[in-house]
């Protein structure tokens, strides 16, 4: 009797067992992105970004945060809606890794199939009704030095000047350097525009910098005959040795929102020499104020 159940026991794993080993895996398909593209408007300055990350959905399901180049298994077969979102570091920090407010998101329908690899270059712009101002370092200098600064902003160009990849730039670059001579110490200049910026909506400031030496780019806002001044970020050197450019975005926005009442913002940028860096070398390009 007990045999008998034993070989129905049996019987019955052994069945299931097979029905388990039968059933075939789902296969992934691949997403690849190597990079966003980025592509201007006229009057919007340079296409540089620095976009680190991406955030991926399909069909309205947020998969995740993917470090850029990315290749993504995803389990789906057929034509999907795939969404991508530009996501940067704010204020140059890693841990701040935020979605860009003012790039739109790029959306195509992608063609799974598995073990497939489909290869995407997300394309985005600023969103429209943007205000932009830009300071390319082209042929003039639009930021003007203190009284107190011992240094200045002069132009450079040839190769120590940042390759710019936006079209009809590129072909005749020029960008700026913060020039100290060995007995100055400090340098400090402001926009010679004034902004009216808004409150309550996203206001940043973009540049391409390539330095050795830490600078501080800042804002003040004027509110009648008062004013407050205040350091946004302090941006440590790209490289101590060599000539390495890099991009980072600032976020002006919670400055203007403790400022109400104020009519007028300048943007920054200052130096104050340091004996851990002896001979300071900052070049700046493409200097944007979006909002």
């Amino acid at each position: 009797m007990n045999n008998h159940f034993l070989f129905i026991f049996l019987t019955a794993f052994l069945v299931n067992s097979c029905s388990l080993f039968d059933r075939k895996e789902e296969l992934p398909a691949f997403l690849a992105i190597s990079e966003f593209e980025l592509e201007v408007g006229p009057f919007q300055g340079s296409s540089s970004s620095n976009i680190t990350e991406v955030m991926v959905s399909i069909d309205g399901t947020t998969l995740g945060l993917f470090e850029l180049p990315a290749t993504i298994p995803i389990l789906a077969n057929g034509t999907k809606e795939v969404l991508f979102t530009a996501i940067i570091k704010q204020n140059g920090v890693s841990t701040d890794r935020v979605s860009y407010p003012l790039y739109s998101s790029f959306i195509t329908d992608v063609n799974f199939t598995p073990l497939d690899t489909a290869l995407i270059v997300p394309t985005i712009t600023y969103f429209e009704g943007l205000e932009f101002w830009t300071e390319e370092f082209t042929s003039s200098i639009d930021f003007e030095e203190s009284e107190e600064s011992e240094g200045r902003l002069v132009l450079v160009s040839g190769e120590l000047a940042f390759a710019d990849p936006t079209p009809g730039i590129s072909g005749n670059p020029s960008s700026a350097i913060i020039e100290l001579e060995s007995d100055e110490n400090y340098f400090f200049a402001e926009t010679e525009e004034n902004f009216e910026l808004p409150f309550g909506q996203p206001v940043f400031v973009e540049l391409n910098y390539a330095s050795n030496h830490p600078f501080k780019i800042g804002a003040r806002a004027s509110v009648q005959t008062a004013e407050a001044i205040e350091d946004l970020v302090i941006i440590l050197p790209s490289s101590e040795t060599d000539q390495v450019w890099k991009k980072i975005y600032i976020n002006v926005t919670n400055f203007v929102a403790e400022n109400p009442g104020a009519n007028e913002f300048e943007i920054y940028i200052t130096l104050n020499r340091s004996n851990s860096y002896p001979n300071p070398k900052v070049y700046l390009d493409n200097v944007k104020v979006v909002y």
